[in-house]
């Protein structure tokens, strides 16, 4: 017992020691008046463990430690909370390097640390594995680690405090509606949330209580506050709760919290990509959402939204497939087209994509499967990875898609000839792309005629946009202004409301071909609307590449000092983007001696 303990290095007779917990502290206390002492107090739960612990003189400084402070402790002491984040990645970098004694270069251990998290105990347990001189251990266990199972298998050692154990117990404690929100977050797929993300999660609960449990989880430190309503869980920590999810909740229970999470955010991102585009999309059963909004300021707080979400969205999209709920998988896959065009998402894309693809084959919906290979194709053709093979992936899923909606058959539906016709603009974009601008053009007029009789004004003025880029590669500089300036009229007076990204994005076409011929300072005008438009609609990743060319053209008139401040802010635009277009932003600075100290 503590209290005995101390009595003993007190050097307090033992014939003089109380019997009882009370006499006994008031003797400590009596003992220690007038002397300054300090109390290191572990693994704190409940106030009863301290209370008697402590002295009443005013000399004394008490340290405790546990997950959470317990709520009572200010009815009889002051304290000052101290939270102990995660490491950062250079500090976890070098415990592990102290713990391990690696002599390798510690830039190996950098993907490591990355998977860990920043958690000392986790650093602790890996730095054993570490500690074999065989060549390629390091690899190993990076790859390890980026597997759930062989993770937890790796951390689960002969060790007298694992961390599977510390999180055991941690959970042990938890009360009833908090243990049950733990192993719900387990079962997200993702370690980011938000707040409505739980009230979905408990849509049985009543708010109060969803609160009270999420708060009891970061009081614990078992989730983190990132945020305005946005919430993290350790990955490790995120392992266990779906191990206990797995194994405390009844299959029933975990099939109803999987439909609740991919439904959740299969509203959110409907509802997202509505509002960012007007776009026709399949919908069979009229399960497409019907309200319609497009102005700057919903589309900019949409994309914040999405981009806030990703990647509960994109987990959400395995999480549908897996699950059996392939309907609602492909229709996830549909629905983030625009937000990963405005934003860069394109490897992002391409997985949700073509699983999205696999699940409309499960559907036996012959149209869904045409869409879905569309998709796909897409977002090749977008991501034009040479390494990756993505102008043949591209060619084959339009093909594919084109075979299914029996182009030239007469009786045909209006929602086949629109799908012919997205198809037949995506090769021509292809055939743009690898630099055959004629086969573009006949491609494009095969869309047009595809959808005739069809009243679709954003697909026309789309086919305008293409047209003119393509009339630029062509060196038909005259005609390229005709259709892009075309194309941003038709945008501006589509019936459902002006359609200012591909507005922005036609100017900064026009600008490309005013740039081209040579007609500078009209390309600068209309970059200055591009930038203007994709900021006003927070496409970040378009803003950058407006910025980018801007710089370039601003460069020829000599005016290099505001091509260095255009340069500067498309990288930061990239950077913030993840984009790899970072580099050639970089590039130019380094180039013109512009690079920022």
């Amino acid at each position: 017992m503590v209290l005995e303990r101390w009595l003993e290095e007190l050097d307090v007779p033992r014939d003089e020691r109380p019997g009882d917990v009370p006499a006994k502290a008031r003797r400590v206390r009596h003992e220690l008046r007038d002397r300054s002492v300090v109390f290191l107090l572990e693994n704190v739960t409940t106030t009863r463990q301290v209370r008697d612990l402590l002295t009443d003189q005013p000399y004394g400084v008490v340290l405790m430690t546990g997950q959470e402070a317990p709520h009572d402790l200010t009815t009889f002491l002051e304290f000052l909370p101290l939270p102990v984040p995660a490491l950062r990645d250079e500090h976890a970098l070098e415990l592990l390097v102290k713990v391990s004694r690696t002599t390798e270069d510690p830039a190996k251990l950098e993907p490591i640390v990355r998977h860990l998290g920043g958690l000392p105990l986790a650093l602790r347990l890996i730095a054993g594995h570490l500690k074999a001189p065989v060549p390629g251990v390091i690899e190993d266990v990076g790859a390890r680690l980026a597997d759930r199972a062989a993770r937890q298998e790796l951390l689960d050692v002969d060790d007298p405090n694992p961390l599977p154990e510390a999180l055991e117990l941690a959970y042990g404690r938890m009360a009833v509606r908090t243990a049950q929100l733990y192993r719900r977050l387990g079962l997200l797929m993702c370690e980011d949330f938000q707040l409505d993300t739980v009230f979905a999660l408990v849509s049985d609960w009543e708010p109060s209580e969803a609160r009270t449990a999420l708060s009891a989880l970061i009081s614990g430190g078992l989730v983190e506050r990132r945020g305005l309503d946005t919430y993290r869980m350790h990955i490790l920590v995120h392992d266990h709760a779906s191990i206990v999810a797995e194994r405390d909740e009844t299959e029933s229970e975990r099939e109803a919290v999987r439909r609740r999470i991919v439904h959740h955010f299969l509203r959110i991102t409907e509802r997202g990509e509505q509002t960012l585009s007007t776009r026709w999309l399949y919908s069979p059963m009229n399960a497409f959402p019907a309200d319609t909004a497009a102005d700057e300021r919903r589309q900019t707080e949409a994309l914040r939204e999405l981009a806030r979400r990703e990647a509960g969205i994109f987990a959400a999209v395995r999480l549908a497939a897996e699950a059996g709920l392939h309907l609602e998988a492909w229709r996830l896959s549909q629905a983030i087209r625009t937000f990963c065009l405005r934003t860069g998402r394109d490897t992002q894309w391409i997985e949700a994509a073509e699983i999205g693809l696999a699940s409309a084959l499960e559907t036996g919906d012959t149209m869904a499967v045409a869409r879905a290979s569309y998709e796909v194709g897409f977002a090749h053709l977008e991501r034009w990875n040479v390494e990756e093979g993505d102008s043949r992936l591209a060619r084959e899923h339009f093909e594919q898609a084109l075979s299914l909606v029996n182009p030239g058959v007469p009786g045909r539906s209006e929602g086949e000839r629109r799908t012919e016709s997205s198809v037949l603009e995506g090769l021509g974009l292809l055939e743009r792309k690898l630099k055959r601008p004629g086969h573009a053009i006949d491609l494009f007029s095969r869309a047009q005629a595809a959808l005739e009789g069809i009243d679709h004004p954003r697909g026309e003025a789309l086919l305008a946009l293409h047209l003119g880029s393509t009339y630029t590669a062509l060196e038909r500089h005259d005609a390229a202004e005709g259709e892009l300036l075309r194309a941003v009229e038709e945008f501006e007076g589509l019936p459902d409301g002006p359609d200012r990204f591909n507005m922005a994005k036609a100017r900064l076409r026009l600008a490309e071909n005013r740039r081209a011929c040579g007609r500078l300072r009209e390309a600068v005008e209309a970059l200055d609307l591009a930038v203007d438009g994709m900021t006003g609609v927070g496409s970040a990743y378009y803003a950058a590449q407006a910025l980018l060319l801007r710089g370039d053209v601003r460069v020829q008139l000599g005016e290099r000092e505001a091509a260095v401040e255009d340069w500067t802010s498309a990288r930061a635009l990239f950077a913030e983007e993840g984009s790899i277009h970072e580099g050639e932003a970089q590039h130019r600075l380094e180039r013109e001696g512009g690079e920022e100290e």
